[in-house]
């Protein structure tokens, strides 16, 4: 089963805002190649419904004034939810054939769809106005653990709350968890050291990771005092595995499940990078840390603000992406925690990064061509396809063109890729039988995402089947907001009024079918698969 890069089960464009400070645009300006698809089939969006099907019945309306906690969570109980099956789902899992869309309302309620016909499921009830809750679906899909709360998100109030919980993916047994706040309470004082790091660590920053057997889920709290990593049991049982005045963020499990890395800092920084930024892994069960990363040297000697990506490709090996705040992106290396030693993967500023597991290879688009044009002095520079494996240790050039996105098939037999400059389009480079690389389309994209059966290819704005057939057609629509493929179909969104985005599911057999409407983002929604 191919393994993502550090992609967890929803789009969280909030938990690295740094990064968004310094990665420049996408893609440049360009021209079609003469080449198109000729066959369109069912229409992506080409008539989109204005209202929700009468089929489909909306959500209830839901009160817009909010409570201290959830109102329908209540206190904690000893009550064990089922342990889920032993082993890891993510969107690439072929096997499974149930899913569902997870995705928040304006309200701060959480929300999952229903059966088909079914109207959506209340998760979690009103919290806040624009609250963006952090939340994480167990392995399985039948659990979520969500960060839900007051008082921190759209506005500070005198007595804020926030608590991790654990909620049936169905909607029932939800239970609280841990209190995430001090007991001495929060200092809200603008420019704070409460405001400035405790309250973003807890909210912006949290990211919540379950084990790969389902049993634990990772997350940091602030109820003893300071920001320190825990995990909490499905029953409740909660563990520290940190005691340090730094800040941990962004844990990741190891693919075993018995190492956990994340990052450390002393502060957030003002959009210049994190300060004193590092990365440490710790065994599941807590204690001293197995190993730490604080250098923070890249090899052309500029000070590294940010450590974008981390990656498990082996229970004992990391790849650790390493930028600075000058020309962003900057480099990968190799972490062993095993031997301790490091190793230069890729030396040049990359825009992304796809592991496949199923082959064991990195897929590395380099420089982005707004960087080429920017004329950076004194800099490696390297565009196009790259992929390195273990075993290779030196990267391989696929492609000399500025590569922009680029997405593994499920089944990891073959890498979509979009590539801009004197040509533009997508290309398939298939792994096997059907050869090595051949167009799919014209038109590049930002956003590329493989279907579960690795058959249909979504981007901006078309679905295109695995040969460059064209399923489905949007180009004279704004580009869609891509969430995921689950066994119904793509869900995506689309800006609709007010700056507020529809959520759609297109199945290739129906017109797009609205899922709901007016809300105010889509960056939490992902799409969760369940193991039947």
């Amino acid at each position: 089963m191919m393994s993502n890069l550090i992609r967890h089960s929803y789009i969280r464009t909030c938990s690295k805002p740094w990064v968004y400070a310094l990665v420049l645009a996408l893609l440049a300006s360009c021209s079609p190649a003469p080449n198109t698809p000729e066959t369109i089939a069912t229409p992506f969006a080409a008539a989109l419904p204005t209202s929700v099907p009468p089929t489909v019945a909306p959500p209830t309306a839901l009160p817009a004034t909010p409570t201290a906690l959830p109102p329908t969570i209540p206190a904690p109980t000893a009550a064990v939810a089922e342990a889920p099956t032993e082993g890891a789902i993510s969107p690439t899992d072929t096997a499974t054939s149930a899913g569902y869309l997870v995705y928040q309302r304006p309200d701060g309620s959480l929300w999952r769809t229903g059966e088909a016909g079914q109207p959506p499921i209340n998760l979690v009830d009103p919290t806040e106005p624009e609250a963006l809750l952090p939340w994480a679906a167990s392995p399985d899909g039948k659990t979520i653990a969500v960060v839900a709360g007051t008082g921190l998100w759209y506005q500070f109030h005198e007595n804020p709350t926030m608590a991790l919980w654990l909620v049936g993916a169905d909607g029932s047994n939800p239970r609280k968890i841990q209190d995430l706040l001090p007991p001495r309470g929060v200092d809200l004082t603008p420019g704070g050291d409460d405001a400035f790091n405790l309250v973003p660590a807890l909210t912006v920053h949290q990211q919540l990771a379950w084990s790969p057997d389902g049993q634990l889920v990772a997350f940091v709290s602030a109820h003893q005092d300071q920001v320190d990593l825990y995990t909490a049991a499905l029953d409740g049982t909660v563990a520290r595995l940190t005691d340090t005045p730094r800040l941990e963020q962004g844990p990741l499990w190891s693919p075993d499940g018995a190492l956990i890395a994340y990052r450390t800092t002393t502060s957030f920084g003002t959009g210049a990078g994190w300060g004193d930024v590092a990365m440490e892994v710790t065994a599941r069960g807590g204690g001293a840390p197995v190993m730490v990363m604080d250098d923070r040297k890249l090899t052309v000697g500029t000070e590294a603000v940010a450590l974008p990506d981390l990656l498990w490709i082996s229970p004992s090996v990391l790849i650790v992406g390493i930028a600075d705040s000058a020309v962003g992106r900057a480099e990968l290396r190799t972490l062993d925690t095993g031997t301790r030693e490091s190793t230069m993967i890729f030396d040049a500023p990359y825009t992304a990064l796809e592991w496949n597991d199923t082959t064991r290879q990195l897929a590395i688009a380099g420089t982005s061509q707004s960087l080429m044009q920017a004329g950076i002095e004194g800099r490696k520079l390297a565009p196009g396809l790259f992929t390195w494996s273990p075993e290779a240790g030196v990267p391989t050039q696929i492609e000399r063109a500025p590569v922009e996105a680029l997405a593994w098939t499920p089944q990891g037999d073959a890498l979509a890729y979009s590539f801009v400059g004197e040509q533009s389009g997508l290309r398939l480079w298939a792994i096997g039988a059907e050869g090595d690389l051949k167009p799919l389309a014209a038109q590049p994209s930002s956003q590329l995402r493989w279907s579960l059966d690795g058959q249909r290819l979504a981007t901006d704005t078309a679905i295109y089947s695995r040969t460059g057939q064209l399923l489905g057609d949007r180009s004279n629509e704004q580009p869609a907001t891509l969430i995921g493929w689950g066994p119904q179909g793509l869900f995506y969104a689309t800006h609709s009024t007010d700056n507020k985005q529809d959520v759609w599911l297109w199945d290739a057999d129906t017109l797009p079918r609205q899922i709901d409407t007016q809300l105010t983002t889509s960056q939490l929604a992902g799409v969760v698969l369940v193991r039947q």
